[in-house]
């Protein structure tokens, strides 16, 4: 006999066997079960004429249950109560176990979450949250306007921009779920419409011409730039904006099985949600847009602009695009959530940057003249985008949850306007653009996710 049909022979008698032992235990297994099913139904006569059984007294205190409801077990014995039939529910009285459960004496039973309807993807899903972030200062140091007369400087640390509110919003589809029982699915996230913006004023008072820059050091000789030394009002806005698109597919694991829990409302034990970890995965594509404008102007009282001005105005784009990689993970205790998400996009910054510079003074000589001059610049480089969020939640209803959240991000390799004040400095590139800072925004958000 040829050896491999021998194997092959072998194979198929181990394979029989291994099915017959398999076979044999499950039947074991399920024969409690069926002797216990053909003792309810004969007492099924006796049920159905209204007749209660006196063997087990306590049978008669037992309100009737749902289908999803195991029969009560007996705590010092360990076994099934004797099969009896439950009291008469009265007309216009929900059957006890169902959600928002009507008892005769008027009391209401919350409805009991359980992963049977709760916790679970349905076709489509949507987040939406209201942030508030903050956006970090200006961190590296140096004068921006001198006031001679009294005696005040105001630094670049000073341009700060606050809170501003924004909208983070998501909607997302489920693909379908593996053989692990995890849920996969694809999602489209829009986050933006911060808009940062703030002016500040200076005037030097009763001393004309009291204002000067110390971006360029020559004003202490009274040389240096025209129009923005010796002026009699500065005029400084800071802007920034910025808006996030990303596409991203997720892998979603699951809760555990329910857990039954005795209700002595209802005098019977409930299926609930067993508490317990889940966690997700997601990798996708982002695209980030950061834009800042910084516009400095200077004037002196009743001159007229063509013959003394100082105009600066700075516009500078980012643009970050990359592959996100992120995770979540959440705690789930019956219908409350605390979680942690994560986030991190390696990019690429495509930066640009125009640059309108005027300086004039005709009526004080030896200070460096700038006619009209416009420029533009650009600087592609890496950089990345980095989130971190703790959040908490509570489930309203089956397809509808509140969420709370503290929410950071972290820019790196972007071009922030204030960077780019040396243009203003005489023997300055203005063709240059710096792209090594960093910015942060920290700040809170409140929303809710809705599935159906």
């Amino acid at each position: 006999m040829n050896p491999a049909t021998s194997d092959s022979m072998k194979n198929r008698r181990m394979a029989r066997t291994m099915l017959w032992r398999w076979a044999l235990g499950l039947a074991a297994a399920l024969w409690p079960c069926v002797g216990w099913r053909a003792a309810a139904l004969a007492d099924a006569p006796q049920q159905a004429a209204g007749q209660v059984s006196n063997d087990n007294p306590a049978a008669d205190q037992m309100p009737a249950t749902t289908e999803d409801t195991p029969a009560a077990q007996s705590v010092e014995s360990g076994t099934a109560l004797a099969s009896s039939a439950p009291e008469q529910i009265p007309e216009g009285v929900a059957e006890p176990g169902s959600e928002h459960v009507l008892l005769p004496d008027g009391f209401v039973v919350p409805p009991i979450a359980g992963t049977r309807d709760w916790f679970m993807f349905h076709n489509w899903y949507t987040n939406t949250d209201f942030t508030v972030l903050d956006h970090s200062r200006y961190s590296r140091p140096g004068a921006l306007v001198e006031d001679l007369a009294n005696f005040h400087s105001f630094r670049q640390q000073d341009l700060a921009l606050g809170i501003a509110p924004g909208l983070r919003w998501t909607i997302g589809a489920e693909l379908g779920d593996d053989y692990l029982c995890h849920d996969h699915t694809v999602e489209f996230t829009f986050r933006g419409l911060e808009d940062w913006d703030r002016t500040y004023n200076f005037d030097s008072g009763s001393v004309p011409h009291a204002l000067f820059t110390p971006l360029d050091f020559n004003f202490i000789t009274g040389a240096g730039i025209a129009g923005f030394n010796g002026a009699d009002t500065y005029a400084i806005n800071y802007n920034s904006r910025m808006n996030s698109f990303e596409v991203n597919y997720r892998t979603w694991t699951r809760l555990g099985h329910d857990q039954l829990v005795y209700d002595p409302d209802l005098c019977s034990f409930v299926r609930q949600v067993g508490n317990g970890a889940t966690f997700s995965y997601l990798f996708g594509l982002r695209d980030l847009e950061f834009d800042e404008n910084l516009s400095i102007f200077s004037r002196q009282n009743g001159v007229d602009p063509s013959a003394f001005a100082g105009n600066y105005i700075n516009g500078v784009h980012n643009n970050l695009a990359g592959v996100q990689f992120g995770g979540e993970l959440d705690y789930q205790y019956q219908r409350w959530m605390v979680g942690i998400v994560g986030k991190v996009a390696p990019s690429v910054n495509f930066a640009d940057q125009t640059v309108d510079v005027l300086a004039i003074d005709t009526a004080t000589p030896g200070r460096t003249q700038i006619p009209q001059t416009h420029v533009a610049t650009t600087n592609d480089g890496p950089a990345c985008i980095s989130e971190f969020s703790m959040q908490a939640a509570y489930q309203l209803q089956p397809n509808v949850r509140l969420r709370f959240a503290y929410d950071f991000e972290w820019l790196t390799s972007v071009a922030l306007a204030p960077s780019q004040l040396s243009q203003l400095v005489p023997g300055g590139n203005p063709q240059r653009i710096v792209v090594s800072n960093g910015t942060f925004f920290n700040g809170l958000s409140a929303g809710i996710d809705i599935m159906w």
